[in-house]
């Protein structure tokens, strides 16, 4: 550092070159070489956003989110979900997307179990008892009355939907 700055006049001079400018990473940076295919460059920023700020639950929920959708790594994007639900019980985001990936990899009883968690936690979350219903139906004969609480939440939340109504009729 000594060196470098006998090249410049003032300290002020120093910063402001671009041998001292080290830009901060930014979430738009990230998504957009995400978006442009440059994968580990993406992830890295992502990484660089979570050392700066480690308790960002927002920063790490996109970042699980982008390991899911870019290289589809359940286990890693599941790590970090979890570390989400560890630090602010109240993620119900991060709860969704772990029901979501369940339901992807077909673990249907994972899946339910976090689509609730996520339905606790916020029961405004767009068609979240009609995937509870559907999921409820799925598993044994017993569960007819359950999924017919969730799709009368269903219907419920969204009066709209004719297959809440349908579902809830059978």
């Amino acid at each position: 550092l000594s060196d470098a700055s006998e090249n410049f006049d003032t300290v002020e001079s120093m910063l402001e070159s671009e041998l001292f400018t080290n830009p901060e990473p930014s979430l738009e940076e990230a998504n957009e070489l995400l978006e442009k295919g440059e994968l580990l460059a993406g992830l890295e920023v992502f990484k660089q956003l979570l050392l700066q700020s480690s308790e960002s639950s927002d920063i790490r929920l996109q970042y699980a989110k982008a390991i899911y959708q870019y290289t589809n790594n359940v286990a890693e994007a599941s790590a970090e979900l979890r570390k989400i639900a560890e630090d602010d019980p109240k993620a119900a985001e991060a709860n969704l997307l772990m029901a979501e990936m369940a339901e992807e990899q077909n673990d249907l009883l994972l899946a339910k179990r976090f689509y609730e968690k996520a339905a606790i936690l916020d029961e405004d979350i767009p068609g979240i008892f009609y995937k509870l219903g559907m999921l409820s139906t799925d598993f044994s004969e017993d569960l007819p009355k359950v999924a017919a609480r969730y799709f009368k939440k269903a219907i419920k939340k969204a009066p709209e939907d004719p297959a809440a109504y349908y579902q809830y009729g059978i």
